[in-house]
């Protein structure tokens, strides 16, 4: 094993080789460690020329919890799991694999079943170690960096109730950071029980477990925190009780993070440079891509002594600027105070060549504070160049990687000594008004970034919901649907964006054996300004023998972060998009939103389909039910009402018109009885039918015709006077012209009689039937003694 030493930069040519894909494996990818990671890899990438492929875990489990109780619904953190695996469909040349990162949330903690997954693909183990011939992996001195934090709050503090809060006893680094604090307390003969130490999740929700610490030990003079995400909570906490941090209670933590010198107090810290890690990660990468053997590194933790844990802050009053100027000296004592300033505003996650930039933008405005003070000359000042100088630096490329708290406590500190060493009033007053307009810049600075970082941050949560609106719009055309999410992708900072789906989405549940699709579909991308959606069946496909890299115009340094599409146990897709790591959550925002939008549309589709066949079922149901109506009131034989639907339809028509003159036509087939015995029921039913069809044409306007009996019929129709003796009349028309045209040996004949009435509320049809049927009876005395022809 060596130990990294990252001072001689020594970085492979972009030109130098060939260009290959790197996949990353990551997990909890929204922490600040992770994301430093990130970001070295990223810029290794853009300076070796090596395209990225970011499989990003965003879990959230321990948000849930926070906010909701241990109990809370399922938030199906476990199909982040998955995105691993689509590593095989990005065709990768190598692996960055941070197992120290993606472990905790595992189902299981098997590292060596877990990189089995990927046989056959080199790679680099961040944050863990390999037990094989030849390992490869880089590591932080976990231990080291710990113990030198935990041994500095005993010997140098003289604290003897340290408590401590662990990150998940599952990973490799918690587990070395634990060992390091218990190994320093078991030294010094102190006290560990198990009301000392709680156990977290590297996430900043743990105020349960520091609350816990706090009540079991309100006594302790230190909190140990395994990183510093934890150790921001704990300060929370802290301000809530009323407890003064440095004061009351001595906190530390681990991973120096951007925020760590700006915290009240700042924070006492181990430096672990994940942004080295990361970057050392891709070249490492690389060279076994080349061929080269791999390597086990192990970089060094840096104790960071700042004033949370009671220690006296060092400014650089009490740096270089002890020493006497002297015209000898005077450019080394600038350019040495610079680099004092340098360390204490920079970020501490940034490689060399960022510090250097820094420290070059910042020199010639201490140059110019240094020199003037030696000479007592303000002409040697020009405030309007050293101002400029300061606004070159803040919103230079690198202006991001400043502390700003740190840089307004720096300058403060270095003006006020400055003062100390001129001996004219009008000195002092020119270093006094060039600090405060310092200080009112950076305010300022500080004011509008944050108004900035405020429009930006409206204008993306306020752009998220388009996606979904114009989603919903398009459910009908999946490749207007997708052109329209990759126009918003292409408007969210995203240099090119890809969505990749399922032939099919697949429900995957927690407790089933994951199995990665074989095959994915191009469904919508853009680069640039290139815009291209496709229909489904001209959807091009992506597998292990070409990769997503095959869909993309390869610029050589292309980084690109990857992200699950799916919605509750529903999985439809990837969603990959080129953009800058600080803003890769914009990424995470829309594939959610996708996945979301998605399982609706997927809905609705089962929703309009169960509606198309309820539709057809009710439709069937309707024809159906016309059936049985007609059955049910319906003669068959004739297509008359029979006896009940006469009734009912009476009964209405008489509300109908109420007041008005109607008439009841009562009808009777002759010798109905002698045709069946005598030529058979098929004739029989001939001369009924002729009979039903004679009473239903015999009306022009709207009628109610029944067959009430075997061979009786009735009409009823709402008329003026004396139009039934018209209709009687056509019904025996009709039959005589019908006997003539059919050569029937019988003879189809009518007896009937009518009666006109008044439609009123309480017309009793009997009534009406009995007048209709008596003038019948005397009708059918003048019926035939015979129907037969002969």
């Amino acid at each position: 094993m060596r130990h990294l030493d990252t001072s001689n930069g020594d970085g492979i040519c972009k030109n130098s080789r060939k260009s290959y894909t790197i996949g990353v494996l990551i997990g909890n990818a929204t922490s600040p460690h992770t994301v430093d990671l990130m970001k070295g890899i990223y810029h290794a990438a853009k300076d070796m020329g090596a395209n990225v492929l970011f499989f990003l875990g965003i879990h959230s489990s321990y948000f849930y919890a926070d906010m909701f109780g241990e109990d809370s619904e399922n938030d199906f953190d476990y199909q982040f799991n998955t995105i691993y695996d689509y590593a095989w469909l990005g065709k990768v040349d190598a692996m960055i694999i941070s197992y120290g990162s993606l472990c905790i949330f595992l189902p299981y903690n098997d590292k060596e079943l877990f990189l089995s997954r990927f046989e056959g693909i080199p790679h680099v183990l961040l944050e863990d170690r390999e037990e094989v011939e030849k390992p490869s992996y880089i590591i932080s001195d976990n231990y080291g960096g710990m113990y030198a934090c935990v041994e500095h709050l005993v010997s140098d503090h003289n604290y003897k109730k340290i408590i401590y809060l662990s990150g998940p006893l599952d990973n490799t680094d918690a587990q070395e950071r634990r060992a390091a604090y218990l190994d320093v307390m078991k030294k010094h003969h102190l006290p560990v029980d198990s009301e000392m130490m709680e156990v977290g999740d590297y996430s900043g929700y743990v105020k349960k477990q520091i609350n816990t610490l706090l009540d079991h030990n309100p006594d302790a003079e230190a909190l140990v925190c395994a990183n510093d995400v934890m150790a921001n909570t704990a300060y929370k906490v802290c301000e809530k009780r009323g407890i003064v941090v440095g004061k009351d209670l001595a906190i530390t933590g681990y991973d120096d993070w951007e925020m760590a010198q700006s915290m009240d107090p700042p924070l006492t810290t181990v430096l672990q440079n994940a942004y080295d890690m990361g970057y050392m990660s891709l070249k490492n990468a690389l060279e076994l891509c080349d061929g080269f053997e791999p390597q086990a590194i192990m970089m060094p933790g840096v104790l960071k002594y700042r004033a949370s844990c009671g220690c006296k802050i060092v400014g650089v009053t009490e740096g270089i600027l002890k020493g006497r100027i002297t015209r000898s000296n005077l450019y080394d004592y600038a350019q040495a105070t610079t680099r004092q300033i340098v360390n204490k505003i920079i970020i501490s996650d940034v490689n060399e060549q960022i510090r250097e930039y820094v420290t070059q933008m910042l020199y010639p405005f201490i140059e110019a504070v240094v020199t003037t003070c030696y000479y007592e000359d303000a002409s040697l000042m020009d405030k309007q160049e050293m101002m400029a100088q300061l606004r070159s630096l803040l919103y230079g490329e690198y202006g991001k990687y400043i502390s700003l708290d740190a840089l307004s406590n720096e300058l403060f500190s270095f003006f006020d000594l400055i003062i100390t060493r001129t001996h004219y009033a009008a000195m002092d007053s020119l270093f006094l008004g060039v600090l405060r307009e310092c200080q009112s810049y950076i305010q300022a600075y500080i004011i509008q970034r944050s108004k900035e970082e405020m429009e930006t941050f409206k204008h993306d949560v306020w752009f998220m919901p388009l996606i979904v609106r114009d989603m919903v719009n398009n459910t009908e055309d999946e490749r207007a649907l997708f052109e329209g999410v990759i126009v918003k992708l292409k408007a969210i900072k995203t240099k090119k964006a890809y969505i990749y789906l399922m032939k099919t989405p697949i429900a995957y549940h927690e407790d089933e054996e994951w199995k990665c699709p074989d095959e994915m579909y191009l469904a919508a991308y853009h680069e640039g300004e290139k815009v291209e959606a496709f229909a489904v069946e001209e959807r091009p496909r992506v597998t292990k023998e070409n990769g997503f890299m095959s869909h993309v115009s390869q610029s050589g340094d292309c980084c690109m972060f990857c992200y699950n599409i799916f919605s509750a146990e529903r999985q439809y897709g990837i969603l990959i998009g080129e953009i800058a790591p600080e803003d890769m959550s914009l990424l995470y925002f829309a594939s959610m939103q996708i996945g979301a939008t998605l399982r609706y549309v997927e809905i609705s589709h089962m929703q309009r389909n169960t509606q198309r066949t309820l539709e057809k079922t009710l439709a069937e149901i309707e024809d159906k039910n016309k059936v049985l109506n007609f059955l049910s009131e319906y003669d068959e034989l004739t297509g008359c009402l029979n006896r009940r639907g006469f009734v009912e339809r009476v009964i209405t028509m008489n509300k109908l018109h109420i007041g008005q003159k109607a008439a009841l036509i009562f009808g009777d087939l002759d010798r109905l009885k002698e045709i069946n015995d005598t030529f058979g029921h098929v004739e029989g039913d001939f001369a009924i039918t002729s009979v039903g069809k004679l009473f239903r044409e015999a009306y022009d306007g709207e009628s109610i015709v029944g067959r009430i009996g075997g061979d009786e019929f009735v009409m009823m129709f709402v008329a003026k006077e004396d139009v039934a003796k018209d209709v009687v009349q056509k019904i025996k028309d009709g039959y005589r012209q019908l006997n003539k045209m059919v050569e029937k040996p019988y003879y189809i004949e009518i007896s009937m009689g009518y009666t006109e009435f008044v439609c009123e509320p309480e017309l009793l049809l009997s009534d009406v039937l009995d007048a209709a049927d008596k003038i019948l009876y005397e009708a059918k005395k003048l019926r035939k003694d015979s129907i037969r022809k002969d």
